[in-house]
């Protein structure tokens, strides 16, 4: 939940591609249109996108802002500005082949199901974005992935993907995935080895795994600590903050804190990487928009010109 002090979290856990299509903020094929509520008046007055949910589970809007912070008019879905255009997210979910397990514990294919997401901008300048692509099968048995838009800052994105496979095995496996995409260059950057003092986040979040009870980490030399993800935030003061999770390996059934199979990973806080560092502070209107709208978590924000 949003706090008056403006300690906002612009993570969404629940906003799951696959599962969830509406409740995420993305259409399901090219002519789909989230209905609007806007006038000439507020179009020329907007200077600022924040995209929010009312809950966890709720369905993503994005408010075009004043100065102020006043709502002058909101879409469903998540619209962003970046490169000169409004851009918004479609979603599919094409069928994976499977096969079925005939060595053992004989069973017949099961689902595949994979997810492909695109960033569509409205103007004709830009081409579209494919951020998620379907993982491949490799012939599993099982096969499921899911993506979630964790935030949105300016023209960086956040995106995990998450795919869980069953190859005849003992058991299945989670595998994940982060990136974060600018929509001005068009591509993915790397913003977690941009990060400022690595030894030290890596040395903080190892940390932080082998003082929570029970927490197994097998981490060697070979096999150290690693930075999986990055996730942005406001603070408290207005300002931009970020929290690394970094990830050691671990056994199956030891698994924990919300990265693959086989690893624990705990959340630590982070100097901003030098490209978040250069878009300064959040607009004021995002903090005051905030401010006036306690029920509501932050996805993430835009400016336009």
């Amino acid at each position: 939940m949003v706090s008056a002090a403006h300690a906002l979290t612009l993570v969404l856990p629940a906003c799951v591609f696959l599962f969830a299509l509406a409740t995420f903020g993305c259409s399901q094929g090219p002519n789909a249109v989230s209905p609007a509520h806007r006038t000439p008046a507020a179009v020329a007055r907007a200077h600022t996108l924040v995209w929010a949910t009312p809950t966890e589970e709720g369905t993503p809007v994005t408010y075009a802002l004043g100065d102020d912070g006043e709502t002058l008019s909101q879409h469903e879905g998540i619209r962003l500005w970046a490169s000169g255009t409004e851009w918004t997210c479609e979603v599919s979910a094409p069928s994976i082949p499977t096969r079925a397990c005939e060595d053992g514990a004989e069973r017949p294919a099961q689902e595949g199901q994979g997810v492909r997401v695109r960033l569509v901008p409205s103007g004709p300048s830009r081409s579209a974005l494919e951020i998620v692509s379907p993982a491949s099968g490799d012939e599993a048995n099982e096969i499921q992935q899911s993506a979630r838009l964790l935030a949105s800052i300016g023209p960086y994105v956040f995106v995990e993907d998450s795919t869980f496979t069953y190859t005849c095995g003992a058991h299945g496996n989670t595998g994940v995935s982060f990136a974060v995409w600018n929509l001005d260059e068009g591509r993915p950057v790397d913003l977690l080895s941009e990060l400022p003092d690595r030894e030290h986040v890596l040395a903080s979040g190892k940390s932080a795994i082998d003082a929570v009870p029970d927490a197994i980490d097998f981490s060697r030399p070979e096999d150290p600590p690693v930075v999986t993800e990055l996730l942005p935030r406001i603070g408290p003061h207005g300002r931009l903050e970020t929290t690394a999770l970094v990830t050691v390996a671990s056994c199956y059934a030891c698994t924990a804190g919300g990265w693959s199979s086989y690893t624990v990973s705990a959340q630590v806080p982070v100097p901003l990487p030098w490209r978040l560092h250069g878009l300064g502070d959040p607009p004021r209107a995002v903090g005051l928009f905030a401010e006036a709208h306690p029920g509501l978590t932050v996805g993430g924000y835009s400016v336009i010109p």
